[in-house]
């Protein structure tokens, strides 16, 4: 549940905002702000991701054979690459352009602060619970060997982004066999990785075989990147209440405050060149954020 008054998400058994104190009722008053249904698109970089993990060679020649494999596989729900939700006048100045392979990701909507829709899916939740896979890009495991140490058999095992609500935002996580995780772990990229970060599971092979398998933590969106959509005012204009003006400027220069500290914590900065109006705002003051290994951007439906 959103406070009315701040903006803040509080758990939905919540009587009193956990930021402001202010009493929280599903109807809200007559000069509260008004919740405004918004979308939000999780970018990976998958450029960084699949580099970062050796899945694919990082060079030109490599990418190119792998981009082509990209546009050979069928549209679904579990193929991410380039149409889960694109934004057609977004940022131009990442690696790739719109009709890039890598153009992809995650899409969900609020319908209202209970209520997510998931267009990949065309379903409704009420938490974030997003997967998809990396394919064509494959692990091999190996399943059995003979007596003479000779492999018999093996399978191509392929990593899977994930995408969940978490205790602070949204988890991006990457689901890899554990083995393959104790050959790369030791790359400078993974130092701030520690064991007890790793969630592990079992993976389930084509002859009924189980491995254990490891999601690696990526980024985490912090909730307090969408509060300035509400303590803004909630656009577009033709929702707000005519007493919208009750939105004041201390709200909003809060509720950034909050967002641009929530954004340190996690390593995300704001992009400067990403207005959707054409302006270079204030890195802190922008509703597009990036980190190593995504891009986070939201706006009202």
């Amino acid at each position: 549940m959103f406070c009315c008054k701040c903006g803040v998400r509080n758990p939905g058994d919540a009587n009193y905002c956990h930021e402001c104190g202010s009493p929280l009722s599903w109807v809200e008053a007559e000069d509260a702000p008004r919740f405004v249904p918004y979308e939000v698109y999780i970018r990976p970089n998958f450029y960084s991701i699949l580099a970062d993990f050796d899945l694919v060679k990082d060079t030109k020649e490599a990418w190119d054979i792998f981009g082509s494999h990209v546009k050979k596989l069928p549209k679904s729900p579990w193929n991410i690459w380039g149409g889960l939700g694109k934004f057609p006048e977004g940022p131009r100045n990442l690696r790739g352009q719109v009709e890039d392979p890598y153009w992809g990701g995650f899409t969900f909507s609020f319908i209202s602060p209970q209520v997510i829709y998931k267009p990949a899916l065309n379903s409704f939740a009420s938490e974030v619970d997003l997967s998809a896979s990396l394919e064509p890009a494959g692990i091999r495991r190996e399943i059995f060997r003979d007596e003479a140490g000779v492999e018999v058999f093996s399978e191509i095992y392929f990593p899977s982004l994930n995408l969940r609500s978490s205790g602070g935002g949204y988890r991006l996580s990457l689901s890899i066999p554990e083995m393959y995780w104790s050959r790369i772990q030791h790359k400078d990229v993974f130092s701030g990785i520690a064991s007890k970060d790793l969630p592990r599971h079992s993976l389930k092979g084509d002859l009924e075989s189980w491995g254990p398998a490891v999601e690696v933590p990526l980024a985490v969106v912090p909730y307090e990147e969408f509060e300035v959509h509400f303590a803004e005012g909630a656009s577009p204009l033709r929702y707000q209440l005519p007493r919208a003006f009750r939105y004041t400027k201390e709200a909003y220069s809060e509720a950034v405050e909050r967002r641009t500290k929530a954004r340190a914590r996690h390593g995300l900065t704001g992009q400067t060149g990403l207005s959707i109006d054409g302006k270079a705002p204030d890195e802190n003051y922008s509703d597009f954020a990036e980190h190593r290994y995504l891009l986070v951007i939201y706006g009202a439906l």
